[in-house]
């Protein structure tokens, strides 16, 4: 791709997350804001959809930006913050709302499984670095935790999500979900057929996503390590569609003007 290709291609993905509507070249000749004519940028826009980077949905209409366009622009963006990004947590909830995007936060600091103790065969009492769980007696369970001391609490979780062994399951996830904030939850009620509904309500699904950028269809999710205003550390999840203007609410939240 030469330069005049990239500038005219991320100059459509801009104006299409900000006006949610096909671009015409005309349009974008005045976001460009240089000498480029109409023609030029309908040559482009023409070698664009024969490479599958953006589409046409109408004869005569405008473009819009392919899926994996658009994937691959916020795949980018995501992974060039090079540091933690500073952010002012009492922002997140409005700019959730404002930039229409599900949000949990939850604090980086360790919960180790310390220790696994046996009351009189009727209890369990598992201990954690921050705090205990108490379950009635189960040999099954005592011999898996066992195993886990060291290990953090989501990594139990997620295999025990995976085998069952109630009522524990239930109650380890609730120890998981203490820590973690939630912030426009309502988004998650305008996604149909949402996997998993239940994690990203109480925000466990923040333990349960990679780092990297993942689409799911037309939405994106995406998981950062991220610093309030005093240092301490946090893991940011945001979640939305592929068309939400993550750059503005990373903006919003952090002030870094990237």
């Amino acid at each position: 791709m030469n330069d005049k290709y990239l500038l005219i291609l991320n100059s459509l993905i801009k104006e299409f997350i900000r006006v949610k509507d096909p671009i015409g070249s005309e349009q974008l000749k005045q976001v460009l804001d240089t000498q480029m004519s109409s023609a030029t940028i309908r040559y482009y826009f023409k070698k664009m959809t024969d490479d599958g980077m953006i589409e046409q949905l109408h004869r005569s209409g405008g473009r819009i930006p392919a899926t994996q366009t658009l994937y691959r622009y916020w795949d980018d963006f995501f992974s060039a913050f090079s540091t933690q990004l500073v952010v002012d947590l009492s922002k997140i909830e409005k700019y959730a709302k404002i930039f229409d995007m599900f949000v949990a936060l939850k604090p980086s600091s360790s919960n180790l499984l310390k220790e696994v103790k046996n009351i009189d065969n009727e209890y369990l009492l598992v201990i954690f670095e921050q705090e205990e769980i108490a379950v009635r007696y189960n040999r099954l369970l005592e011999k898996f935790l066992s195993d886990f001391i060291g290990n953090e609490i989501e990594k139990i979780a997620a295999v025990i999500d995976e085998i069952g062994l109630e009522p524990f399951r239930a109650k380890i996830n609730t120890a998981v979900s203490l820590n973690i904030k939630t912030f426009n939850k309502q988004k998650l009620f305008t996604l149909e057929h949402l996997e998993d509904f239940a994690s990203y309500y109480d925000g466990s699904i923040i333990n349960k996503t990679a780092f990297d950028t993942k689409l799911d269809g037309e939405r994106l999710s995406v998981k950062i390590n991220i610093k309030d205003l005093n240092g301490k550390s946090y893991e940011l999840f945001i979640f939305g569609e592929l068309t939400n203007d993550f750059k503005n609410f990373i903006r919003s939240i952090s002030g870094t003007g990237k």
